[in-house]
């Protein structure tokens, strides 16, 4: 499933399932993404989200939109539809990008690419878009 994911972003998916399942979630969802990429901000796409907005209010306003699920925790957690189109959106930006890896920064532009759910809202809300991204240095 990673085989074309630098480890760093596999890291990001792995902080996503740790916070899926904390909240009880059987699914990881893009919001979880966003909410672990929140918590790594010395990791390129951390760095390159603070240039643009302010980590810990992401993080309340990904909190916010989250509820603790009925769910029984587990370590087997499957990626929802919608992280999935996030994944297939990251991966063109990798081509379109030259590169060979998934970078947390292609699945952080996938995010703001994806135009749906509470996730895209959050980015938008705070002005972070495809064209601030792509204009950062």
């Amino acid at each position: 499933m990673f085989s074309h994911y630098a480890p760093e972003t596999v890291s990001v998916f792995e902080e996503a399932r740790s916070f899926a399942n904390s909240l009880g979630y059987s699914d990881i969802l893009p919001e979880h993404l966003l909410a672990a990429i929140c918590l790594s901000p010395s990791s390129p796409a951390g760095s390159t989200l603070t240039q643009v907005a302010s980590l810990e209010e992401i993080y309340a306003e990904v909190l916010a939109t989250l509820t603790v699920a009925d769910a029984i925790f587990s370590s087997d957690l499957t990626v929802s539809r919608r992280t999935k189109r996030v994944m297939d959106l990251a991966f063109e930006v990798m081509r379109e990008s030259g590169h060979d890896q998934v970078e947390p920064l292609h699945l952080l532009m996938a995010l703001v690419k994806a135009h749906e759910g509470e996730n895209s809202a959050i980015l938008s809300h705070f002005g972070v878009t495809e064209e601030k991204l792509s204009s950062l240095p």
